[in-house]
């Protein structure tokens, strides 16, 4: 069981190996980029709850898990259950037993590391204690037993058990950790009873604790009806099963933050609300019905963003010229979904703005982004051909937006027809190069078809070598592997990047070449999915199909939902008309939807090349026209 897992629920989350340990400095209870502990630890009777006595792994969704352990001849199950602002561990066996339980806590800022004299006000409390680091506090609580007061500074790897088990160490580098134990928790638990403790980031008093242990259970089956709901707006085929939906869309939730309206890019160091990541997986959450939280997110990175354009993160200095774009992007697709225009009046200011932004970057047919302003942000790059592509459609859907107001800025059209011009200077053969100036052979070429409509000799160009260069039997290289800029071993020129597979199967799907989109959907299902971390999907791949980098990120799998309806389904809706266009479906799907368009529901239903609906249908020119 050389794998790992995370609970999580708004920004509180727990990062763990499926064996039960917490074998990396990432392990442990987090609350956003904050640490509170590094591990927790039972010793029954006399012997430690480990990867020598577990038994089995079971991961019912993004807040709850089981482990269970035998030691001796006492068979106990430990649920692990997450929750807004703590993290419940409950023990339990049918056999009688004693318990002792130590926590290793470890108050720390993400990028923290070994702090010599790092000390703890720490305060006993009924039923727990409190440990306090600066302006962060961890409560501690106990359902049952006592609590021996023996305080043990020290220091740690945890990093060695992640080596051990063939991690690298770009997951953990062996750097020493903190660790303060506060004392023992011991207990004397008769047969039927359980051991409950509640790592928290708040006081609780004694019914909020016990309210807290005994509607756990409750709370994450209802979170699992919620997911129900959500699969069952759709129909199931060989493409999207149902199974793979609900572990798809619980990943997408897991990494949502609703009350502080965020977007987490992944778990466990990738623990931030990048503005760039939640873009791209923002049009997921309004396809499943999570429309209001995809308009908030929006709100929120607006009120992160500046004379400079939108940041990479709250607090960064780096403005990349993707995120824009991708923002005009999406709000017009909110207002498609949802028909909510006082949303695209209220942004009116700041699309100006961005614009305004944009134009100083035009340098011709061309928009100048320069250094690391792109998602390739680990390498220097100039008139890259993704943010051509991003920003000609950005302008695209700004131009509907203001017909929209019943307005149209007279700058649009122009720079549309220059960006448009200047994708065919990109054009080397075979393939549309990385950028400008730099003739790279990279997956950014599939932005083009994915995120416009270009002639059919272009399409054919990127799909084409997609297949014979791009495509392998793990995904998407993010660079071709005959380029002579390709590195097996590289991050962002040569591993496989599974976001990237998700916009190769989009486009497949777009341009009518079913086979291929299937193919690469169930690499991405049998390949990537669950490859390193429960039911997730890692940020990257070797292209040997070793899973590496952050092994939970939201892009390598939040972009499915979007997929499902603009490019499997190929939902268009055109807004004058009031019209949801999709084009005749392959006679071979067999799938239903119940989907949104400008705030009407609409069911869908693909069978042997038929679509009925509960609303009129139409036929023009091999499309299928409903009024909506």
């Amino acid at each position: 069981m050389d794998k790992v897992n995370v609970l999580s629920k708004n920004g509180m989350f727990i990062f763990r190996f499926n064996d039960g340990e917490f074998g990396s400095k990432w392990c442990g209870i987090w609350n956003e980029d904050t640490k509170l502990a590094d591990y927790f630890a039972f010793k029954l009777n006399g012997e430690y709850l480990s990867s020598k006595n577990v038994k089995s792994f079971q991961m019912y969704n993004s807040q709850f898990a089981r482990y269970d352990y035998v030691s001796g001849k006492t068979e106990v199950s430990e649920d692990v259950f997450c929750s807004d602002n703590h993290v419940i561990v409950t023990l339990k066996s049918k056999d009688q037993f004693n318990v002792e339980a130590e926590v290793g806590v470890n108050i720390r800022r993400r990028e923290e590391d070994y702090i010599p004299d790092k000390t703890y006000n720490l305060e006993v409390i009924k039923n727990g204690f409190k440990a306090t680091y600066k302006d962060k506090t961890l409560y501690v609580y106990y359902s049952n037993g006592s609590f021996a007061y023996s305080p043990v500074y020290s220091k740690h790897t945890p990093g060695e058990y992640a080596r051990s088990r063939g991690f690298s160490r770009y997951f953990d580098d062996l750097s020493e950790q903190n660790k303060f134990v506060p004392g023992i928790i011991k207990s004397s638990l008769k047969e039927g009873e359980d051991l409950s403790i509640i790592f928290s980031m708040q006081r609780m008093e004694e019914d909020a604790i016990f309210g807290a242990i005994n509607s756990r259970l409750r709370i994450s089956k209802d979170y699992n009806d919620l997911i129900g709901v959500i699969c069952d707006s759709y129909g199931y085929g060989d493409v999207f099963d149902r199974g793979f939906l609900k572990d798809v869309i619980d990943s997408l939730l897991s990494y949502s933050n609703l009350p502080k309206r965020k977007v987490y890019a992944g778990f466990p160091y990738f623990n931030q609300f990048w503005t760039r990541d939640a873009l791209f997986v923002l049009p997921s959450f309004i396809t499943i019905n999570q429309p209001n939280f995809a308009r908030d997110v929006m709100k929120n990175i607006i009120a992160l963003s500046g004379d400079k354009g939108i940041p990479n993160f709250a607090g960064s200095d780096l403005f990349p010229m993707d995120t824009m774009p991708m923002l005009i992007i999406d709000l017009l697709d909110y207002y498609l979904k949802t028909g909510d225009s006082q949303m695209l009046l209220s942004l009116d200011p700041w699309l100006n703005k961005f614009v305004y932004i944009m134009k100083g970057r035009l340098e011709g047919n061309f928009i100048h982004d320069r250094g690391r302003e792109t998602w390739m942000d680990s390498m220097d790059r100039e008139y890259s051909i993704e943010i051509q592509a991003l920003w000609l459609r950005a302008m695209e859907d700004l131009l509907r937006i203001e017909r929209i107001y019943g307005r149209e800025d007279a700058r649009l059209p122009d720079i549309i027809d220059k960006l448009r011009n200047g994708l065919g200077q990109f054009k080397r053969g075979s393939y549309l190069s990385d950028q400008l100036n730099k003739d790279i052979n990279s997956a950014n070429q599939l932005f083009v078809p994915f995120f416009l409509d270009v002639d059919e000799e272009l399409n054919n160009m990127v799909i084409d070598n997609l297949k014979q260069n791009l495509l392998t039997e793990y995904g998407v290289l993010s660079v071709a592997k005959n380029d002579r800029s390709f590195d097996p071993k590289g991050y962002q020129n040569g591993a496989i990047w599974p976001f990237l597979s998700s916009i190769a199967a989009g486009v497949a799907f777009k341009l009518k070449d079913y086979n291929l989109g299937r193919n690469i959907v169930d690499i991405i299902k049998k390949k990537n999915f669950d490859a390193q971390c429960s039911s997730r999907i890692n940020e990257i791949f070797e292209p040997n199909g070793k899973p590496q980098g952050c092994v939970s990120q939201a892009w390598s799998i939040g972009m499915i939902p979007h997929i499902i309806d603009d490019y499997f389904i190929g939902v268009r809706i055109d807004e004058s008309e009031r019209k949801l266009i999709i084009d005749q479906p392959p006679s071979d799907l067999d799938f239903s939807r119940n989907l949104t368009a400008l705030g009407r529901r609409v069911k869908l239903e693909f069978k042997d090349g038929k679509v009925v609906s509960d609303l009129p249908i139409s036929r023009e020119d091999k499309k299928l026209i409903i009024d909506i």
